[in-house]
């Protein structure tokens, strides 16, 4: 429909210029019909109405050739005049004229529709326009084709960048890479630090329980020797008696002891408040000592130390020394008195002997039967039997050895250790090379080995 109502709008260009008095021939102008193509709308309402409503500006460039022409507008034999391109309503158009028609240059402009069959007639000419002003200009098609050419360009600029932004990513790696090493290095140099990391060790030498040096002196001995060995690492000081010393220091712990049947009689100021630990008699199993049955170990028990309890006091039982009657006596205790059994907090065991195996292997064997806490309330190295004798380089070593296993936690059932030798000279037959003291009180060497476990 494009195609006839160009041929259309170019009859009717033709006539217009006819009524103008111009001298244009009346050829059929491809040019215009490539004009009247691209304005379709125009052409199909002048060839319905019988105008045309089209730019002045093209009616004026077709006025201009058709002067130049010298040609008369009336139509002759020999050119005929094209007839409008058909539409639903009108015939389709005459067959052009058999002039050579230039081809126009425009890819979109096809060629001619085929003639049709209705030959064409002098009356069915549309009418020309109204006014010279109204002729429409053909667009320039050449023009409008023109735009293409710009997306090449556009395509064209995006390879480069992408090179662009390819190219630095290489160095920035090579630069970083470069600086790791020096920081190594320079981390490698700060090792002697670890040298101030030393001091640390030394707090954890200390054993679990460093509270377990105990003293046991006695009235005999220097007044002194109590404020010379106390130390933070004392856990308590007795003296076989229910009464504390005159010149006791403070923060001392004293436990008065109801020695024996002699005792009973001081033991009545004994009471709450004056001490927090209170012990028993002193080793019931020995001849020469606070000698007794089992029977008579519990009534005082029961009399004396149970009431006690109520009173805030921590209960040591009854001592005995390492003899075999000795374990059997608490054991015979424990069975015919269960209370009094349940009333004691700890244990009150003696040891003296030259062997550390045999005083670990008393000990441990006293725990495992009774079951309960123990103090070693008196310990030294001395035999009895004088089969073998003790030298101070000996009392030392037996001393440091029996001392480091009761303070390792495996032996955190050991609460306390008195090592006997607060006297310049020995009583009771033990060696002298067991004493810690020098005659004025002051600690000798064996006396402050003892003082710093």
């Amino acid at each position: 429909m494009a195609r006839l109502s160009g041929f259309a709008a170019t009859a009717a260009f033709a006539i217009l210029a006819c009524t103008l008095g111009t001298e244009a021939n009346n050829r059929y102008i491809p040019g215009r019909a490539v004009a009247a193509r691209s304005t379709g709308i125009s052409a199909r309402a002048a060839n319905a109405h019988g105008s045309v409503n089209a730019p002045k500006s093209h009616a004026k460039k077709a006025l201009g050739k058709r002067r130049r022409s010298k040609k008369k507008c009336a139509p002759t034999s020999s050119d005929p005049v094209p007839a409008p391109e058909p539409t639903s309503s009108d015939p389709a158009p005459a067959p052009p004229s058999s002039d050579p028609v230039p081809q126009p240059t425009s890819t979109e402009a096809p060629a001619p529709p085929p003639p049709s069959t209705t030959p064409p007639s002098s009356t069915e000419a549309p009418p020309p326009p109204p006014t010279s002003t109204e002729a429409p200009p053909p667009p320039p098609p050449s023009t409008t084709e023109a735009p293409p050419p710009p997306p090449t360009t556009t395509e064209a600029p995006p390879p480069p960048p992408p090179v662009t932004t390819e190219a630095p990513p290489p160095p920035p790696p090579t630069t970083t890479e470069a600086p790791p090493p020096p920081p190594p290095t320079t981390t490698e140099a700060p090792p002697p630090p670890p040298t101030t990391e030393a001091p640390a060790p030394p707090p954890p030498a200390p054993p679990v329980n460093a509270r377990k040096v105990g003293i046991a002196a006695d009235w005999t001995s220097p007044k002194e020797v109590v404020a010379n060995f106390k130390g933070d690492n004392t856990v308590g000081v007795y003296n076989w008696s229910p009464w504390k010393f005159d010149n006791l220091p403070d923060g001392v712990d004293f436990w008065p002891m109801l020695h024996g049947e002699e005792s009973i009689a001081d033991w009545g100021h004994v009471t709450s408040g004056y001490a927090t630990k209170a012990m028993g008699c002193n080793e019931v199993n020995q001849q020469g000592q606070s000698t007794m049955n089992v029977q008579r170990g519990i009534d005082i028990w029961k009399q004396y130390l149970m009431p006690l309890k109520g009173q805030g006091y921590q209960l040591i039982s009854h001592s005995t020394n390492q003899a075999d009657d000795g374990t059997q006596w608490h054991k015979d205790f424990k069975d015919q008195c269960g209370e009094c059994y349940d009333s004691i907090d700890a244990y009150s065991v003696h040891w003296y002997g030259t062997s550390a195996d045999n005083f670990k292997s008393y000990v441990s064997g006293f725990h495992s039967a009774l079951g309960k806490d123990i103090y070693v309330t008196e310990f030294a190295c001395t035999d009895f039997s004088g089969q073998t004798t003790c030298d101070p380089g000996q009392a030392k070593a037996l001393m440091d050895d029996l001392t480091d296993w009761m303070k390792q936690p495996e032996q955190d059932y050991i609460k306390g250790f008195f090592w006997f030798g607060m006297w310049p000279s020995l009583p009771g037959g033990v060696s002298p090379a067991n004493t810690l003291v020098n005659g004025d009180g002051s600690p000798n060497d064996l006396g402050n080995n003892y003082k710093s476990k």
